[in-house]
């Protein structure tokens, strides 16, 4: 009689600890209207460009939307996006620190060939903050010569992609994001939860890549976020096209707010750098974001 009573009993409190987690479970999980929504904000921050949106709940590592026009392919090489992988290899290394500077001219001969900066007449001395923040190719070509594909593999591993080897080399073309290797939104935005889940606030590698990533939207390459409507950390990116070098694609990669993040996400736009088209997506979808959130 008593054992009866105990299974019960158990059952009962099998069958509540069930109904409790999946109502935890259902709350998690943004309703049908709310992931609709989203998807259309990405879709209306888009506009007549072709590109993808990706977001992602740092809380839960869930894809809330994931919003794609005609024309998209899967995949494209990360640009200048991919220095913040390169950052965190030097810094897991050893080989830099924060304060570490390098100096930038414009130009610098590697292989029997000169690569040129953005910046006319170079950026000058820079620590990684700003180097980060103003996305300078000099100076990540230096610091890649402490680096080899070996240490850029790992570092893209520790954050859950399986870049082949062969594919990032030479390892000063792929410290910039160059060198052939291809990643989509949806990794890149899973990339930047992860990093924002690591940001404990002292100098880890994800806390100095977090502070770098809030210049970048106050002061660097996408201050044009100043005015989204919501903080936001992140990094630009503007990979040339195989068939053209001298023509671009967009990207801006980021979580918001720009401390406590709720999202991470990644835009990608075809043709045109990220100043002209994944910045501004960017800052509309912002302005939709801020919006719906509550109490607005």
């Amino acid at each position: 009689m008593e054992a009866g009573r105990a299974h019960k009993a158990l059952f009962c409190y099998f069958r509540l600890s069930l109904s409790v987690a999946s109502t935890v479970l259902f709350a998690l999980l943004p309703s049908k209207t709310a992931a609709a929504d989203l998807t259309d904000a990405c879709l209306r921050a888009l506009g007549s460009r072709t590109g993808e949106i990706c977001i992602v709940d740092v809380r839960t590592g869930r894809i809330l939307a994931d919003a794609r026009t005609d024309g998209v392919r899967t995949a494209y090489a990360p640009g200048s996006t991919a220095k913040l992988i390169t950052a965190y290899a030097a810094l897991h290394k050893g080989v830099i620190n924060p304060a570490t500077r390098f100096v930038c001219r414009n130009a610098i001969r590697i292989g029997g060939r000169t690569y040129h900066c953005t910046k006319p007449g170079g950026h000058g001395a820079l620590r990684l903050e700003d180097a980060i923040a103003s996305s300078c190719n000099i100076w990540f070509y230096q610091a890649s010569e402490r680096l080899t594909c070996a240490d850029l593999q790992k570092a893209w591993a520790a954050f859950g992609l399986a870049i082949p080897e062969k594919s990032l080399k030479p390892v000063f073309r792929a410290a910039v994001g160059e060198s052939g290797f291809t990643v989509t939104p949806a990794q890149m935005a899973l990339l930047m939860r992860n990093i924002a889940l690591q940001d404990t606030g002292s100098n880890n590698p994800c806390s100095v890549l977090c502070r770098a990533m809030r210049k970048v939207t106050t002061s660097g390459t996408a201050s044009a976020l100043k005015g989204a409507g919501v903080s936001c950390a992140g990094k630009t990116g503007s990979p040339s096209q195989p068939q053209d070098s001298q023509r671009r694609h967009g990207w801006f990669v980021g979580f918001a707010p720009a401390h406590n993040p709720q999202i991470a996400f990644a835009v990608f736009c075809l043709d045109g750098n990220a100043y002209r088209t994944a910045v501004p997506v960017t800052v509309k979808l912002l302005k939709s974001y801020a919006a719906q959130k509550p109490g607005n």
